[in-house]
């Protein structure tokens, strides 16, 4: 009997160094802000020449500008606005560009040009999103059963 209990204790004690290690805590999660850039251009930004459409600038150019000042978005996500184009002589593009980035870059994000703002709703961006993926056309057309 006194072989079991020792045999016992021997296992206890034994079984405490396979025991799982306490957690470790969890390193503070990284808080996102959103910032954003308005760009607004067409022929009233230049003052001689014809009258041409001009392209709104996208992400590549305005995502490796945030880098070089040491940002790293997350997300990205723009917003097209309403321009009036009646006599050709207003902006033909009005365009918000948005980044998620940490929050101890918004500093040099401000810097950079980048003011903070809201962020965009759930649907905005589950639709923003959702135009991103590549979907088939179905190869066989729609038909009644």
């Amino acid at each position: 009997m006194r072989a079991l209990h020792g045999l016992l204790l021997f296992v206890a004690c034994g079984a405490a160094d396979f025991a799982a290690p306490a957690a470790a805590a969890k390193p503070p999660e990284k808080i996102l802000v959103w910032i954003t850039h308005t760009f607004i251009g067409g022929p009233k930004c230049i003052s001689t020449g014809p009258v041409r459409n001009f392209e709104p600038p996208g992400f590549a150019a305005e995502k490796e500008k945030l880098r070089r000042a040491g940002i790293f978005p997350a997300h990205e996500y723009f917003r097209d606005l309403a321009t009036c184009e009646a006599c050709q002589k207003c902006a033909n593009y009005h365009r918000e560009i948005l980044f998620e980035i940490p929050q101890e870059q918004l500093e040099a994000a401000n810097k950079a040009g980048y003011n903070k703002t809201t962020a965009p709703t759930a649907a905005e961006l589950n639709e923003y999103e959702a135009g991103k993926r590549f979907r088939a056309k179905p190869d066989i057309g729609s038909h009644d059963d």
